[in-house]
């Protein structure tokens, strides 16, 4: 869950970078930073929840979440306002799995009398996964010249805002093999 939430707002510590890179305006800025993503997410929430019950939810949280990933990699190479909006869009798909299938596994992992604290522990996986996004996306932005040199060569050619996004969503890749071998 704390995936979901780095991957979910860190476009929101990027967005003056983004915004003066890719040349968009304020509405552009207002469809990405919400519109985009919540759209599908909502909807496809309710849709999920039923196919959780009827799918593997291990198979079905490590694909959302290795979807969600990519998307949120693949967003540093967005080089217009259609192609960073489709990216967000494809970060909203992926998520859409997460709450549903989390919260279905976790009951199915945890006994009633443990899940309030499972639950709460779930929970405040947002709170830091927000943090962490901003926490992140500043640091990208303020420090990436500095940390470039440690990646390949080429990787200082990157705006900040791009190898935050590349950087930010390689790990849930990593994280969606592991949940898939779950039993």
């Amino acid at each position: 869950n704390m995936f979901n939430y780095v991957d979910r707002h860190i476009v929101s510590a990027l967005a003056p970078a983004i915004k003066a890179d890719l040349k968009l305006d304020d509405a552009d800025m207002g469809f990405l930073l919400g519109t985009a993503f919540a759209v599908l997410y909502g909807v496809l929430g309710i849709a999920m929840g039923r196919i959780a019950d009827a799918l593997s939810r291990t198979k079905l949280m490590a694909g959302g979440l290795a979807l969600w990933s990519t998307m949120t990699a693949l967003s540093g190479g967005a080089t217009s306002f259609a192609s960073l909006s489709a990216a967000r869009l494809g970060v909203g798909v992926g998520e859409a799995t997460a709450n549903p299938v989390s919260q279905s596994m976790l009951s199915d992992y945890f006994p009633a009398r443990n899940r309030g604290a499972v639950l709460g522990v779930y929970l405040a996986s947002v709170h830091l996964g927000h943090a962490a996004a901003l926490i992140l996306g500043g640091m990208f932005l303020k420090n990436w010249s500095n940390m470039c040199s440690v990646f390949p060569d080429g990787a200082c050619g990157l705006a900040s805002w791009r190898a935050a996004f590349l950087i930010v969503g390689l790990p849930g890749l990593i994280l969606a093999v592991l949940i898939f071998f779950l039993r």
